[in-house]
């Protein structure tokens, strides 16, 4: 199983089923990502729109994405406080952490390490 959303109460349900995760929010795998992913200021921002800008360039409108200011938010603390919307959390615009400073080069060398992280879930669970 490959989960990208953190919120404790979804990963606390997935631990739960006993399924083989990708578990991203776990040390020895978080470690492997980009700085701005384990600062945990990173929705849509340059980790996730790297991501997208590796694979679906189109959908990013880089006007946009380059008038955005870095933003930073600690997510895992605002939940853990009992924020459960992008507003309570001063993210009026939905995003937090640096979009201005992605690309598609970065995105490329994530997803490389994301598939390194489901291959080795993959051969750690085969019979």
């Amino acid at each position: 199983l490959v989960n990208s959303h953190f919120e404790p109460e979804q990963v606390e349900t997935l631990r739960a089923t006993g399924v083989p995760l990708l578990d991203l929010t776990r040390r020895r795998n978080a470690e492997r990502l980009t700085e701005e992913f384990r600062s945990g200021s990173c929705h849509a921002g340059r980790y996730e729109t790297s991501l997208v800008l590796a694979d679906r360039p189109e959908l990013v409108h880089d006007d946009r994405m380059q008038a955005l200011a870095e933003r930073h938010v600690d997510l895992p603390a605002a939940i853990h406080a009992g924020q459960t919307d992008f507003l309570a959390m001063g993210m009026d615009e939905a995003y937090c952490g640096a979009p201005a400073e992605s690309s598609a080069e970065e995105g490329r060398e994530t997803f490389e390490t994301l598939t390194d992280l489901l291959v080795e879930l993959i051969r750690e669970v085969a019979p």
